[in-house]
């Protein structure tokens, strides 16, 4: 089944357009620079997790949030590099934030200390922050 043609999908510009009421701005997605198969869709999918569940693929950067009838909306997520190769099984999400702060690990600081050093005790959330407006924070 071919993609819709975000660019000129009043579904797609509606849904990734800017964003003004939120704490900070959120400018309109350009959707030229998306692959379409990373925008929100509903998509077929069988499970036996009940409706509400949400399944995430790190290895693939997808999450799937369960609906009735095997059918799910299907995410492009940004995960971190360990949990897309590290991901060790089933979690529960324990915590979701409205523009999270975001610190470096480390192992990140040790790496690039002049990229990471200046933001080591946390960077708040806002416009610049790498996890956005919005982080599910899990639990195993």
């Amino acid at each position: 089944m071919a993609l819709p043609d975000a660019r000129f999908d009043p579904l797609y510009t509606a849904m990734y357009g800017a964003a003004d009421n939120e704490s900070f701005p959120v400018p309109a997605v350009d959707l030229t620079q998306i692959d379409p198969e990373f925008l929100r869709r509903e998509v077929s999918y069988s499970t036996r997790e009940a409706s509400g569940t949400i399944i995430v693929d790190p290895a693939a950067r997808y999450a799937y949030l369960v609906l009735e009838s095997d059918r799910a909306l299907k995410y492009g997520v940004g995960v971190g590099r360990e949990e897309a190769l590290n991901f060790p099984g089933e979690a529960i999400i324990a915590r979701k934030a409205e523009w999270p702060s975001w610190r470096p690990t480390p192992a990140m600081i040790q790496r690039e200390p002049g990229g990471y050093g200046p933001v080591k005790d946390a960077l708040p959330g806002g416009a610049v922050n790498p996890l956005g407006p919005r982080a599910l924070y899990r639990h195993h």
